[in-house]
């Protein structure tokens, strides 16, 4: 069969046909483009459209990136950041290093005009973590722990140990199980209604309003004192129970009930004192505390609690100081009961006791410049020493001449030197913390223009004459010396009634050390300069 012939025109193609086959294509291919064009621009119109997050810092803005010109551009994952393998701490030690914040006037100059000196401060406050913090959770809590126990075993030692059956030191006392001998619901009652007036007198309105020393923000605390109407009260309160036929002997019969019921409302107190002082700001802790509870529970977690119009450190002082005070003026009522005379020896320690806690009071304002006041809180340690401490431990002179008035010195020369000591001592002690409050109030003060001083570099002076010019520490030299005199009158046969002076002179010693180290890096180089021109720490020619 013959082959099919194909026609010219489907074989090949004629050139007209070719250019419009061309033209087609290149008009197809010209909308595709116009096409993807316009879904572009669509597509960055609407990502111009979406609102760009603010950025707070400008220079912390990430610079304008080039914009894609067919796709949105893909985001970029930053990759994660390497950190080292740590072991942080738990939550709640985080807490407590969060919360410890240190805040420091970090200059200060003083200007004066005329005659009147005007402390300018110009602070800058700055949060740190200290030491104690970064310790939260490792520092002295169980210290405090064990501390706490060993104050309230010390007390009732010293109490046990003086007694009718004996008065050794270093002889363990003997010890009734009754546990009737230790406490009693009357007694404490007595004892909350004293606290409780001593309390209630100090809200009183009356008496002159001081300032305190400048805080770490720079602001300074009102303080009344008014401690004059308590001592009024308490010896119109001693009066009316003499006249009217009280007991005299009531705390020397209740001695160990007294001290169970002081030991008590301590622990009470400062429990109280310590979860108040959890809600108390940054600036206002304790510099001891650490967060622990053991410790703040000891040392204090508030550096100045206040209660209604008045400061509970000054009133607790206060409260300690009037009711050692009482506790010796019943010791020589009940003697003057019992035997229809007074020994001269107890008579003298009370005069002397008496007097240092008149002085005291009266002078109250004199203990708001001390280191003691503006750098201690109030926790256990401080409670126990003014209820505990106070009235029952440093009274125990006149509980030994009570209950040993054979015991004590008659020789009236002797007794008139002892007397003259304790004047020496006095003079020191009120004389130099008078002069130090002044300065520290006013170092232009026209009373104290014959005062030699130091400039520091943190504009303050340091007094280098005067009582200041005998002793580094002349107050603490005052307090030694009475502290001597006082136990003198109980004679030598017996060690407990020396265990005052003892204690007192080891104290005051880690003290002055303490303070040494604390000035020399707080003043530099004035205070080497103060130390060359003052040699002595405490005892002239001694130490």
């Amino acid at each position: 069969m013959p082959a099919r012939k194909s026609s010219p025109s489907k074989a090949k193609k004629s050139p007209a046909k070719k250019a419009g086959s061309r033209a087609r294509s290149r008009s197809r291919s010209r909308s595709t483009v116009q096409s993807t064009t316009r879904v572009t621009r669509s597509r960055s119109r609407s990502s111009a459209r979406t609102p760009i997050p603010a950025v707070e810092d400008v220079s912390l803005a990430k610079p304008k990136t080039k914009r894609a010109s067919s796709k949105s551009p893909a985001r970029v994952k930053t990759p994660p950041r390497i950190q080292p393998v740590v072991e942080t701490p738990s939550p709640k030690v985080t807490r407590r290093i969060q919360e410890q914040t240190v805040y420091r006037v970090t200059r200060s100059s003083v200007t004066a005009t005329g005659d009147a000196a005007k402390l300018k401060v110009t602070s800058k406050v700055t949060s740190d973590v200290t030491d104690s913090a970064v310790a939260a959770g490792t520092g002295p809590g169980h210290l405090g722990g064990l501390l706490v126990v060993f104050t309230i075993v010390l007390t009732y030692y010293l109490a046990m140990a003086c007694s009718k059956k004996q008065c050794e030191l270093f002889k363990l006392p003997p010890c009734d199980q009754k546990w009737q001998t230790f406490f009693n619901l009357e007694v404490m009652g007595v004892s909350l209604a004293f606290y409780a007036a001593v309390f209630f007198l100090a809200m009183i309105p009356i008496g002159t309003v001081v300032q305190g020393q400048p805080l770490k923000d720079g602001s300074r605390l009102d303080y009344r004192c008014n401690g004059w109407l308590t001592l009024i009260a308490a010896g119109a309160a001693f009066g009316y129970a003499v006249s009217s036929g009280c007991p005299m002997d009531y705390v020397a019969k209740h001695y160990l009930q007294f001290v169970s019921a002081s030991v008590i409302i301590s622990l009470i107190f400062a429990l109280e004192v310590f979860m108040c002082g959890r809600k108390a700001p940054a600036n206002q802790r304790c510099p001891g505390s650490n967060g622990t509870f053991l410790n703040d529970f000891w040392m204090g977690r508030e550096l100045n609690p206040r209660c209604s119009s008045f400061d509970v450190k000054q009133v607790v002082f206060r409260s300690g100081m009037i009711a050692w005070m009482m506790v010796d003026w019943m010791y020589l009522a009940a003697q003057f009961k019992a035997d229809q005379k007074v020994q001269p020896a107890l008579a003298l320690v009370v005069l002397f006791h008496t007097l240092y806690v008149v002085m005291t009071v009266k002078n109250e304002q004199f203990w708001f410049s001390t280191a003691d006041f503006r750098n201690e809180g109030i926790g256990f340690l401080s409670v126990w020493a003014c209820l505990s401490l106070f009235p029952f431990i440093f009274s125990l002179q006149a509980r030994f001449l009570y209950l040993y008035p054979k015991e004590s010195m008659t020789n009236p020369y002797a007794l008139a030197a002892v007397f003259i000591l304790n004047a020496v001592g006095l003079v020191f002690y009120i004389g130099s913390n008078w002069q130090k409050s002044e300065f520290r109030k006013n170092p232009y003060n026209p009373d104290l223009s014959h005062l030699s001083s130091i400039p520091t570099a943190a504009g303050k002076r340091i007094i280098c004459s005067g009582w200041w010019g005998i002793v580094r520490r002349p107050n603490y030299l005052g307090d030694l010396i009475m502290a001597v005199a006082w136990s003198l009158p109980c004679g030598c046969s017996y060690a407990l009634p020396y265990f005052y002076p003892v204690y007192l002179i080891s104290l005051l010693i880690a003290k002055v050390i303490a303070d040494e180290k604390s000035c020399h890096q707080r003043y530099g180089d004035a205070w080497v300069k103060y130390t060359e021109a003052v040699p002595y720490k405490l005892i002239p020619y001694v130490f």
